[in-house]
């Protein structure tokens, strides 16, 4: 992500892409109520953060 903005946010991209799939996993292998109910905030945000990097990669591409 140090060669430029748009590596940066790709990089960002992956990162929460593969938040995402780790705490899917991790919500469906425990039984505990409460890590359940944290994995779930944190994955809406993992989506909220990727929405926001793919929105810079579009406007990125569109002032290229």
């Amino acid at each position: 992500g140090a060669l430029s903005l748009k590596d940066a946010l790709e990089v960002g991209v992956l990162i929460e892409q593969t938040d995402i799939d780790d705490l899917s996993r991790a919500i469906v292998e425990t039984r505990k109520w409460d890590l359940k109910r944290v994995f779930n905030n944190l994955t809406v945000a993992s989506f909220s953060h990727l929405d926001a990097f793919e929105t810079h990669l579009e406007i990125l591409d569109v002032l290229q």
